[in-house]
């Protein structure tokens, strides 16, 4: 898909789902579009919840973005209710293109 394409679903995504944006995860990739780094951009305030994420990220990475660009960053958006202590966060939409 189109990095446009792929930005407009992504949005329309989010828009619809349930629970609000309370974090974001931040991949990052190297000369050979590998995966360097995982990190969270935006904490959720939860360190389970944040390393959860994390390790959903950095095991999906591959299949959800086959043909990673060289040197790029990416990000997955956690969706939640902040007002909950509990760590249920979802990773949503696909991945954004930094």
């Amino acid at each position: 898909m189109r990095p446009i394409a792929l930005f407009l679903l992504s949005f329309l995504v989010v828009g619809c789902s349930p629970g609000e944006r309370i974090g974001e995860v931040l991949i990052r990739t190297d000369a050979a579009g590998k995966m360097v780094t995982v990190s969270m951009r935006k904490s959720t305030g939860n360190p389970k919840a944040d390393a959860r994420v994390m390790l959903y990220a950095r095991t999906t990475f591959p299949s959800r973005v086959p043909d990673a660009k060289p040197n790029s960053s990416y990000t997955h958006l956690v969706l939640g209710d902040p007002k909950t202590s509990s760590g249920d966060v979802r990773v949503w939409g696909p991945l954004g293109l930094r």
